[in-house]
């Protein structure tokens, strides 16, 4: 997680939190009331709600676009956690919030990354693993084995031999 967490407060304008964005670098900010966490607003809500609206920067407050509901970590919690909370929320940041409610960081996208960079190729071999190759187009054909000599009404041409389905399985 990130420790310097860039907070803003609710009453803030909008073009206050866009400097604050763009100096920092950064695609989100923790929104605070006093001492406690109440939101999160980031550059996608701004240009959601202000910019496609064509409202004022300067006139729009953060409290009048951020997330109503926040979600949050834990300290202790495992990335896994935090991950399955980020995807299942549709949320690329988590504040991170301690027992007695302090903020004690953010845990984003970017950080799981830079933890995790090989992370997309785990997640493509575990799709390779679960789904299952796609079997050959396989024509059959009624004749005389060509291993056992015996006669069958489907032989499959394996290699390019026709055998029997006894004969294909060994």
């Amino acid at each position: 997680m990130t420790r310097n967490v860039a907070t803003i407060d609710s009453g803030a304008t909008i073009q206050q939190a866009s400097i604050l964005l763009r100096k920092r670098n950064i695609h989100g900010l923790i929104v605070m009331s006093g001492k406690d966490v109440t939101a999160v607003v980031t550059d996608k809500d701004i240009v959601s709600k202000v910019v496609a609206e064509n409202a004022s920067a300067q006139d729009v407050k953060v409290k009048d676009i951020m997330s109503a509901k926040v979600i949050a970590a834990k300290p202790g919690d495992s990335i896994a956690d935090a991950t399955r909370a980020m995807f299942s929320n549709d949320v690329s940041r988590l504040p991170v919030i301690g027992d007695k409610g302090s903020l004690e960081g953010v845990i984003s996208v970017r950080d799981m990354m830079r933890v995790y960079p090989g992370i997309t190729e785990i997640l493509d071999e575990e799709l390779k693993i679960k789904e299952p190759a796609p079997l050959p187009d396989r024509t059959t054909i009624e004749g005389r084995c060509e291993e056992c000599d015996n006669i069958a009404e489907d032989l499959i041409e394996i290699d390019g031999r026709w055998l029997c389905p006894d004969c294909s399985q060994n």
